[in-house]
């Protein structure tokens, strides 16, 4: 795995929760909670991340149909299992709170819940989960394209014609939404980003980097300034796709060394899936602890937020690590690789889903 890549994980999934974490400050109060408004952009850097990593670890088996079982199993180890336990605290918790309007009310938004498939508009008991029905939609359009790969490159093709055609007709969470939401353009700068990496000179990466950045910034810039959603979800998935781009590119020739946000890459599905929650709770603590009126605004963002990216670490390691490795443990022993396949429990680059 690319440490630019995780690196860029920890500060997209930072990023979401400082955005949740800002929602909960009237603005002006916190400096902190003003500047990180717009981070649910990080949900787009996850989308085009997310299929850089995916084409860059399987571009070998499109067209080589043996292999889709294999990708799909990983896809499955590394998507359901600690989403699927999250959810069930999270419900139970709900429920010991008698809190069950936070719940899906209709069979149909159960079955959505369980699958990651829209078969209805209701929420998902853990909110930020509704990511996760784009992710699955990719990952299966992309197993076609490693059963049949003209097959794929025409599905591909529709679905980015349906995109540019209906984006923004239904709502992002309906079923029919996950197939023509513009987030969905993420996943084609992705993949074009991991083209051009196969083929960019390192000579040239800091086009692509300085690039982005400066798109991040006019951004940054005119958002306020009543920018229409489109124009604002095309510019961040091309600088995000610069980003990746100029950052992967120059690790080819220049390790890239930072620890701590490798470190938070790695836990960056936990932390995504857990932050609202943790962060809640922490408050709660810090009110309790009477810290939360004692400290400055922007001093008590920046504790809970830090605060939360441990909690989640912690979380990731003692939960998500040892289920993982449970699950593919029990897929060996169930499902052995055939002679001359990748063992499905190699740590492969596509190791995390978002």
């Amino acid at each position: 795995m690319l440490n630019s890549l995780q690196i860029g994980r920890a500060l997209a999934a930072l990023s979401v929760a400082a955005f949740h974490l800002s929602v909960e400050f009237a603005p002006g109060e916190s400096a902190f909670a003003d500047l990180t408004r717009q981070g649910h952009a990080g949900v787009n850097f996850f989308f085009v991340l997310s299929e850089f990593i995916i084409l860059h670890a399987h571009g070998k088996d499109i067209g080589h149909p043996r292999q889709v079982g294999l990708y799909l199993r990983n896809r499955f180890t590394r998507v359901y299992p600690v989403y699927w336990l999250y959810t069930a605290i999270f419900v139970l918790a709900v429920i010991a709170l008698n809190g069950s309007t936070l719940l899906p009310k209709t069979i149909s938004g159960w079955v959505s819940t369980v699958s990651l498939f829209r078969f209805s508009n209701e929420a998902t008991p853990l909110s930020v989960a509704w990511t996760l029905f784009y992710e699955v939609g990719f990952y299966l359009t992309f197993a076609v394209l490693i059963i049949h790969k003209r097959l794929g490159l025409a599905a591909m093709a529709v679905w980015a014609a349906v995109i540019l055609a209906l984006h923004q007709v239904p709502p992002r969470t309906s079923p029919l939404g996950v197939w023509t939401s513009l987030l969905g353009v993420n996943f084609f700068v992705g993949m074009a980003a991991c083209w051009l990496y196969q083929r960019l000179s390192p000579r040239l990466a800091l086009v692509p980097l300085v690039a982005g950045l400066i798109g991040f910034l006019s951004v940054a810039v005119y958002v306020d300034q009543e920018m229409p959603e489109t124009t604002f979800i095309l510019a961040i998935a091309l600088s995000c796709g610069l980003v990746v781009l100029g950052a992967a590119t120059i690790e080819r020739v220049h390790s890239i060394s930072m620890p701590a946000l490798t470190a938070l890459g790695n836990a960056s599905y936990t932390l995504y899936l857990v932050h609202q929650h943790v962060q809640g709770l922490i408050g709660e603590i810090l009110s309790y602890l009477g810290l939360a009126n004692r400290l400055p605004a922007d001093a008590l963002f920046v504790t809970i937020l830090m605060l939360g990216a441990f909690a989640a670490y912690c979380i990731h390691r003692l939960v998500e690590v040892p289920l993982i490795a449970f699950v593919r443990r029990g897929r060996t022993r169930t499902d052995p690789s055939e002679p001359g396949k990748r063992s499905p429990t190699k740590r492969s680059a596509d190791s995390k889903p978002l």
